[in-house]
């Protein structure tokens, strides 16, 4: 009998931090739930499912920014996240898949997933393919740093992967489209499996998804994004055309999620569910048909500020919606104008008001340390946001691979390109001629004190 099982894998990862309620493994999900269709077995191990961070030495390329969130009172300590390599392999032998599937997202934790592909080709030889952001960008350079990685999928991934399986199965001639290996040229091809794929929820273990006390799952309206921000990288994987599912579809979803695993929270890892005015008031309108499931929404994300409006906000709030995440980014025009943000602070201003008109917990994000950004504006930004009276999203920033700010930053001599796991809001590594690694930290966690005093006073 023929071996149609395939393993996917969401590897551990080492850092300072990780946000729990973020481990989703969204995208394996979307990929199981359009290979299962098509008559493939599919497992997911998603290795973060173990969140208890197990403490382990400082690198020394980390060892001078951790000396400063100790001063700060930041982060406790590097740690390893995830299950460990033993019990992934463990996974692998049991299930006896023909093909494995890892995550290869993000840069800085390209590490783990050299480290678990390793590991499996030791002891099983099975074809392993990897995909994600990290994967798309760097593929040519992954496949000669690890051999033990077959295959790495470029862009989205629901087609190549079904593709590829056919190939490795027998069951297709000719090579799939949108991978690169050293087995066959590559085949680019524009074609896309979405909209109309629904994540494999049913592969998850529920309990380990969790938001406070309520079960959470995440999903996706839409894919894509037509701005032109020069630090994200999402326009990489899914293009800059944006697509969203259909909404009697992201119902039926959301609906067996509420009856069949004691969901309470969605959260949408969109980008830009807001994007349509037409189709997510669509949504809202639907969502409130099925308020009887008492689900909770949130955007986790961020949704952009400049497509909203009262009545947008104020359907949000009536469909389940209880927070409002939106990203400023920074308070000057100047930079604004200079990264391609579509938002400003008048936006936010709005949004806000709306939002506390009608009941929403808001937060703002903003980056701290972008190229060209200056302390002061860091402090006016975080003063800004903090003078809304709502949360500060405070992030570091770090370079995105083949991103404008990325190729700009090598060009500038203010990153070495080959340091992948630097690349990382934890690494502070990237000082300018306005701003040193102290001062970074220091915005960092003058945001962090001020929401702490926000809290309280709440």
């Amino acid at each position: 009998m023929k071996n149609t099982r395939i393993l996917l894998i969401q590897p551990p990862l080492e850092d300072f931090y990780i946000t729990s309620c973020r481990t989703y493994p969204l995208g394996l999900a979307f990929l199981a739930g359009y290979l299962k269709p098509h008559g493939y077995d599919v497992k997911i191990f998603n290795a973060l499912e173990r969140r208890q961070g197990r403490q382990i030495p400082v690198p020394a390329e980390f060892s001078a920014v951790h000396k400063l969130f100790s001063a700060y009172g930041l982060y406790s300590g590097y740690k390893y996240f995830g299950y460990s390599g033993e019990t992934i392999l463990r996974a692998v032998k049991e299930y006896d898949p023909f093909l494995i599937g890892i995550n290869s997202n993000c840069t800085a934790y390209f590490e783990q997933v050299k480290k678990t592909a390793q590991l499996i080709k030791k002891y099983v030889q099975v074809p392993i393919v990897i995909g994600g952001h990290h994967a798309t960008v760097l593929g040519p350079e992954i496949l000669q740093l690890c051999p033990e990685i077959d295959y790495v999928v470029c862009g989205e991934g629901e087609i190549p992967l079904l593709e590829l399986a056919g190939f490795i199965s027998g069951n297709r001639s000719a090579p799939p489209h949108n991978i690169l290996s050293a087995d066959f040229p590559f085949n680019a091809s524009p074609e896309s499996a979405w909209p109309e794929t629904t994540p494999g929820h049913d592969l998850l273990n529920h309990s380990r998804y969790r938001l406070g006390k309520k079960n959470l799952v995440s999903t996706a309206a839409g894919r894509g994004c037509s701005h032109a921000c020069t630090f994200c990288g999402v326009q990489k994987v899914s293009g800059n055309k944006m697509r969203f599912r259909r909404t009697d579809a992201l119902i039926e979803e959301i609906t067996d999620c509420a009856l069949k695993y004691h969901v309470q929270v969605i959260n949408f890892e969109d980008d830009n569910l807001s994007f349509s005015r037409g189709w997510f008031m669509d949504f809202l309108a639907r969502a409130q048909e099925i308020k009887n499931y008492n689900i909770e929404y949130c955007a986790m994300n961020g949704i952009c500020a400049d497509t909203l409006d009262e009545e947008i906000v104020y359907s949000m709030k009536q469909a389940g919606f209880r927070t409002l995440n939106i990203s400023l980014i920074a308070e000057s025009s100047r930079l604004q104008k200079q990264y391609n943000r579509p938002v400003n602070t008048r936006h936010i201003k709005n949004a806000v008001t709306w939002a506390k008109k009608h009941d929403l917990f808001t937060t703002v994000y903003l980056i701290i340390g972008l190229p060209g950004q200056t302390k002061k504006e860091i402090l006016d930004t975080i003063n800004f946001v903090d003078n809304l009276g709502v949360l500060i999203g405070p992030s570091v920033f770090y370079p995105v691979p083949a991103t404008v700010l990325f190729e700009k930053c090598v060009q500038d001599g203010l990153i070495n390109r080959n340091t992948w796991n630097q690349f990382r809001s934890t690494a502070v590594n990237m000082e300018t001629e306005y701003l040193n690694r102290n001062d970074i930290v220091e915005c960092l966690a003058k945001a962090r004190e001020l929401n702490l005093k926000k809290k309280i006073s709440l």
